[in-house]
């Protein structure tokens, strides 16, 4: 599976009772490929290639309405559709990608959380609440925490951006309707873009905390 260590696919299937030292080589193994710095800055860059496929196609879209509302020259139509074509092509091959990052990502913290919690839950109480709390802050789970927080808030910050676009349209004539209109659909896009992996980050890093906080690799 692309995206998936050859070194943690055994451990993908999960388990039930494993020996401790097993217990402890899954683990580590696991959480080595989930927590890998480089999968980030590749979910990173497949974001930024949306992005920057949305922005593109954006781009050509308003300078082809600017040559048939406005009359601009036609040489600006067809850089437009070429910058159409290449944002799409570009911004779907980084989705699919991203799509099968964060698929891979899913399997890695559901094998890692089944591992870490494979014995019963030990009785709730204030510290193990404290430290189910302080979790967050472990270098396994702060990054992911605080980029899926950015994410959220980006995509909340492009949906009141797209409600702003389209109560603007009440009042606009001509070009000015194409790029409202464009404008609009481009944030909706990047809402969804942002929503998804902010979602698929906080799941994971839930998984992984869950399974940080009861552990027993570590204690045994």
């Amino acid at each position: 599976m692309r995206f998936v260590p050859a070194a943690a696919e055994p451990y993908l299937a999960g388990t039930d009772e494993p020996s401790g030292p097993a217990r402890r080589r899954a683990v580590a193994t696991l959480l080595g490929a989930y927590t890998d710095g480089r999968r980030l800055l590749t979910g990173l860059g497949l974001w930024l290639g949306v992005v920057g496929g949305v922005a593109a196609a954006v781009v050509g879209v308003v300078a082809i309405g600017a040559t048939v509302v406005d009359g601009e020259p036609a040489g600006s139509a067809l850089l437009g559709a070429i910058a159409v074509l290449a944002g799409v092509a570009g911004g779907t091959w980084a989705a699919r990608r991203g799509t099968e990052l964060l698929r891979a990502g899913a399997r890695l913290s559901r094998a890692a959380e089944s591992w870490m919690v494979a014995t019963p839950d030990a009785p709730a109480s204030f510290g193990r609440q404290l430290h189910a709390l302080l979790s967050t802050l472990r270098p396994e789970l702060l990054p992911r925490v605080l980029l899926s927080s950015l994410a959220g808030l980006l995509a909340v910050l492009a949906l009141c951006a797209v409600g702003f676009g389209i109560w603007r349209l009440a009042g606009a004539t001509g070009g000015e309707v194409v790029v409202g209109v464009v404008l609009s659909a481009a944030s909706a896009v990047l809402a969804a873009v942002s929503a998804v992996p902010a979602v698929a980050l906080w799941r994971g890093s839930r998984r992984i905390q869950r399974g940080l906080v009861a552990d027993p690799a570590v204690r045994r």
